[in-house]
């Protein structure tokens, strides 16, 4: 079934543009000039995603990603997450459950989503950027700095030595890897 796209964009030279891009990926994409017309037709026909009045610097480019990066989570989560048990860590999303060497670990969700990302990709190195959208979402302020802070944190409920984790561990220059 071929993704469906909605644009309410009120400047037409930008509705084509972004129009004709989308639909170079391969996506169904219907667009409005007015917000009344496109609200109607959201109500009517739900797309799997709507652009509303879009207004991005490198309008093409940050807009494919942004697009890709939603289409893809959405896709995730509508299947059903699966428990993970990989070397000594269990986690359960559906309950948010974590147990390391046998032993519950109490993670908030913040922490959990994190983990969980790392863990089902596991020696796969991801950067501050990709760790921001996974734990704290697309479109979110946070910096660097707050994702280290939670590393911090996830490594002091999860790792045997904290100082010398096993599980999550720091790629100099590049991000963070889970290690089995």
């Amino acid at each position: 079934m071929m993704t469906h796209l909605v644009i309410v964009e009120d400047q037409p030279d930008v509705l084509e543009l972004v129009r004709y891009n989308l639909e170079n990926e391969g996506w169904e994409v219907v667009g409005f000039a007015g917000g009344y017309d496109g609200l109607e037709y959201l109500r009517s026909c739900p797309p799997d995603l709507a652009l509303l009045d879009i207004m991005l610097p490198d309008s093409p480019r940050e807009l494919i990603a942004r697009v890709k990066a939603i289409l893809r989570r959405y896709a995730q989560s509508s299947r059903n997450p699966e428990v993970l048990t990989i070397g000594d860590v269990r986690l359960d999303p559906s309950s948010q459950e974590v147990a390391v060497r046998g032993k519950p670990v109490d993670l908030n969700s913040l922490e959990f989503r994190l983990l969980y990302f790392l863990a089902s990709r596991p020696r796969v190195i991801f950067g501050r950027d990709r760790l921001v959208e996974a734990g704290w979402g697309l479109g979110t302020f946070v910096t660097a700095r707050s994702v280290d802070v939670q590393i911090v944190k996830l490594r002091q409920k999860i790792e045997i030595d904290p100082a010398n984790p096993r599980y999550v561990q720091t790629v100099r220059g590049s991000g963070y890897r889970f290690v089995p």
